[in-house]
């Protein structure tokens, strides 16, 4: 990007210069992901020194008006960030004077200064009711961003409960765009949702009695987890407004909750005769095997050893490979060996960084079990949406 930049830098006419006012955008960009906010907010005067030369030149197009809308949003929270209040309120200003912040996804850019700013109420009124820009992102990686952003608003304003149900929501969308490598899949696993949850609510009138049970020992149970994971929380932090420890929570109590959602499923399938009895053995035995390994996980932490297999797994659990892979159909559908060990890894990471924080990331990655700290940052970005030095630095 460097060369490309500096390529562009002598060129004069209208298309060279817009590339090169995107490419000075990026360049901030990379600079906000690693924590330089202030080394950030000086390449953005020059990209703005850029974008008025280019106005002046060549007049205001819409293209160059979306370009000044974008880059005022983010010197308001840029400026904000590090701590020139007054400066950030005009350019945010700035930015609602430009008809791109009319625009449906134009003004949502504003978000990231309005959380900053604390203007949590204001936030909500730009996200709006729905929870996603559009139908499509219900499960992306724009849909997971929205959903935190609503958490973030409502946290601010006192909903912790609501925060917290919008958290473990985008943290299903992280983990279900973990284990997908491309969108056809995505959209396909938002398909099978939607017809899932329409059988289920076909069949609402003949387990009507059982499920009414079943949800309401679901409800006591979720209420009880949360209950404990607020007072732990608060009993190891004394922040409950930490959004680092909101994610964590969210992860171990989402963890839980689908484990609790499985077994009440179970329970609904031995209540309704459809089920066959080799079907249901089966399952149990799955689940015998996968408490086994979880407790091999959790008591031995087996998972921070480097060079740990499959073959080490099958022989502890004294299985086969087939049969491996289909204890895993029976508990979590497409979860996998890999995807497991390295959320479990994952996990630990968080605890390691909390409670070292003078630890680099490289040695973060050595004391989870990781081999390779490329291989660690990628997972980590991909399941919590930032940087182990953004989760470390309170980004």
């Amino acid at each position: 990007m460097e060369y490309g930049i500096a390529a562009l830098s002598n060129e004069e006419g209208l298309h060279a210069k817009s590339t090169l006012s995107h490419f000075l955008g990026e360049e901030m960009n990379f600079m906000i992901e690693d924590g330089k906010f202030q080394e950030a907010v000086e390449k953005g005067f020059e990209r703005e020194e850029l974008l008025e030369g280019i106005a002046s030149r060549f007049g205001t197009t819409d293209y160059l008006d979306q370009q000044f809308g974008y880059h005022y949003s983010k010197m308001a929270f840029l400026l904000m960030k590090t701590g020139y209040r007054k400066m950030a309120e005009e350019y945010a200003a700035k930015f609602y004077g430009t008809k791109y912040s009319g625009d449906s996804i134009g003004k949502l850019r504003i978000l990231e200064y309005l959380l900053e700013s604390g203007n949590y109420a204001e936030a909500l009124n730009v996200i709006g009711e729905d929870d996603f820009p559009s139908p499509g992102d219900t499960v992306s990686f724009d849909g997971g961003y929205y959903l935190k952003m609503k958490a973030e608003a409502l946290r601010g304003l006192g909903e912790t409960s609501k925060a917290y149900s919008y958290l473990k929501r985008a943290g299903a969308i992280s983990d279900s765009l973990g284990r997908k490598t491309d969108k056809e899949r995505a959209l396909k696993v938002s398909a099978m949702y939607r017809t899932h949850e329409a059988e289920m609510k076909a069949q609402e009138a003949e387990t009507r009695e059982a499920r009414y049970i079943l949800y309401i020992i679901v409800i006591l149970s979720v209420s009880v987890l949360t209950t404990l994971g607020f007072f732990l929380y608060y009993i190891k932090t004394k922040d409950i407004l930490d959004k680092n420890r909101l994610i964590e929570m969210g992860r171990s109590d989402t963890e839980k909750y689908i484990r609790l959602l499985q077994s009440a499923q179970a329970r609904i399938r031995e209540l309704d005769p459809k089920g066959t009895v080799q079907e249901r053995s089966s399952e149990a035995d799955s689940w015998q095997l996968f408490l086994k390994l979880e407790d091999a996980m959790d008591k031995d932490k087996i998972y921070l050893n480097k060079s740990l297999t499959r073959a080490d797994i099958l022989e502890l659990l004294g299985i086969g490979k087939n049969r491996l892979g289909k204890m895993f159909q029976d508990i979590g559908g497409d979860l996998s060996l890999p995807s497991y060990i390295n959320g479990k890894r994952l996990n630990h990471a968080l605890e390691v960084i909390s409670e070292h924080p003078e630890y680099t990331v490289n040695e973060v990655a050595d004391a989870s079990g990781f081999s390779n700290t490329r291989n660690f940052h990628l997972l980590f970005k991909k399941r919590f949406g930032i940087t182990p030095l953004q989760y470390r630095n309170g980004k």
